[in-house]
């Protein structure tokens, strides 16, 4: 979407409302006037804690956080249609399609006899504009005023695509109950724990993708430490660099529930002296040495000392099972080397770690930790395990690139047809003829086309005939692929 012409007035609103917005959590605004249908409008963040609507308790939920931190306008809207609300009898049912109360909406009613809800579409502004100052004109809430310079954000993206979009769209207009309330409690009850637990993040992304509030294939699903495993790896802070590669292993899907500190995978605590820096119980065994440098050699004392350590806490037995990393940005000297060889260690980088760890962030699923036991339990060894690692990694980006592929190729059908559904047999045929990455067999791509309509996934829609050939699909939602 191309911004022109630009925005040249803002609408103030409380900066959660704006991340509600931004997360994909509702599509309406509550104004101070009507806005005009196809109007484009900059929203402009009034900060939380001068929220001029937080003393009538106006939201659902007290646990939600704020996306804007800094002053600046980060997302656009353009107005589908605004309401004028005058019936109590429709609060129950916008409170529960939004982030407001009943008791709010109803008391907005009351007191002012209607109130304005604009269905908007948001994007996100991946270049935001700059403000000087957090706006404090408190009585400006609901209003729109003339932005304070020219507009200079850009780069926009939908927080929705337009099929997921259209639909929720039209469940508010039709003012339907939301399809999955149990998980939208579920979610809100996770959203602090996300903050700072691994494994409650990739649920909350998994929860939200489902739900239609986030797209996977999104950077802003990533929790800000997992792109600083890189950067500590190369840095001085050692005991940070540990946690952090921790809680890397928790979200990868590892696991300890020792209460062995010095044997531990506790993202709070390190081993501390004689302690393993890292050990992960399950699904499979694993322990490993993390050395943050600038350096670009390794001792042979790295490695050296994970073997002495992982027998002093490990029986032979589960020493000689457990799978043994390094993680660090050097390359062992030649004394090294032949104890890594010897040991089966494998060297990894701190920035391959950071791709294993974006990758199953974004795209749940596509990291599976048995195909990557078999990467880390055989050869080869040593600092060519890191590109080993790297190739797993690419391999997965090139699945999802297929995938990508193919749900374009329903997208296409579909426009150009002007029809909902299509057989794999009609897709196969443009499939093949449009240089795809690969390619793929009629009942392959059935494959795929199955797994990409799962309800855990979602970017397609199944009509299931009486066999393979009679299954019929639909576009549901893009599958946006990053560069990890």
């Amino acid at each position: 979407m191309e911004l022109d012409p630009k925005p040249t007035a803002a609408l103030c609103l409380p900066e959660l409302e704006i991340s509600a917005l931004l997360q994909g959590r509702m599509l309406a605004m509550l104004c101070a006037t009507f806005i005009k249908p196809q109007r484009m409008l900059a929203l402009r963040p009034i900060p939380d804690r001068l929220n001029p609507r937080s003393h009538d308790s106006p939201y659902r939920f007290t646990d939600l956080n704020s996306e804007l931190i800094a002053p600046a306008i980060r997302a656009i809207v353009v107005c589908q249609e605004c309401q004028i609300v005058e019936n109590l009898e429709d609060v129950d049912a916008i409170a529960a399609l939004t982030i407001w109360s009943e008791d709010f909406l109803a008391r907005s009613i009351a007191t002012k006899g209607h109130i304005f809800l604009a269905t908007v579409r948001t994007f996100r502004l991946l270049t935001p504009h700059p403000l000087d100052h957090d706006f404090e004109d408190l009585t400006a809430v609901g209003k729109c005023v003339v932005m304070p310079r020219p507009f200079c954000g850009g780069n926009p993206e939908p927080v929705l695509p337009e099929a997921v979009f259209k639909r929720r769209l039209q469940q508010l207009r039709d003012r339907q109950p939301p399809e999955h309330s149990e998980l939208e409690a579920l979610q809100t009850a996770l959203a602090d724990a996300a903050a700072t637990l691994p494994a409650a993040t990739q649920l909350d992304n998994s929860i939200q993708a489902f739900l239609g509030w986030r797209v996977p294939g999104r950077s802003s699903r990533l929790s800000p430490w997992m792109s600083k495993i890189a950067k500590l790896g190369a840095s001085s802070e050692g005991n940070e660099f540990e946690r952090t590669v921790r809680k890397a292993m928790i979200s990868l899907g590892f696991s300890n529930t020792s209460q062995n500190s010095k044997a531990s995978l506790d993202p709070e605590g390190v081993g501390g002296a004689g302690g393993l820096d890292f050990v992960c119980e399950a699904p499979y065994l694993v322990i490993g040495e993390c050395k943050s440098s600038s350096r670009d050699t390794l001792p042979d004392s790295v490695f050296s000392q994970l073997i002495h350590l992982g027998n002093k806490h490990l029986n032979p037995e589960e020493y000689e099972r457990a799978i043994k990393l390094v993680i660090s940005v050097g390359n062992p000297n030649s004394h090294a080397r032949k104890t890594a060889l010897g040991n089966r260690m494998n060297l990894i980088k701190p920035a391959t770690l950071e791709r294993l760890v974006k990758l199953n962030a974004l795209y749940p699923g596509a990291l599976n930790l048995w195909e990557l036991e078999d990467c880390l339990k055989n050869p080869p060894y040593a600092q060519e395990a890191d590109d080993q690692i790297n190739a797993f990694v690419d391999e997965k980006i090139e699945q999802l690139k297929i995938r990508t592929f193919v749900i374009d190729c329903f997208k296409r059908l579909a426009v150009s047809g002007n029809t909902k559904s299509v057989g794999a047999e009609q897709v196969h045929a443009v499939y093949v003829t449009s240089q795809p990455p690969k390619l793929l067999e009629m009942t392959e791509l059935h494959e795929v086309a199955v797994e990409l309509s799962s309800p855990l996934t979602g970017y397609l829609g199944r009509e299931k005939g009486r066999d393979w050939r009679g299954d019929r699909f639909f576009w549901l939602r893009d599958l946006a692929i990053e560069k990890i």
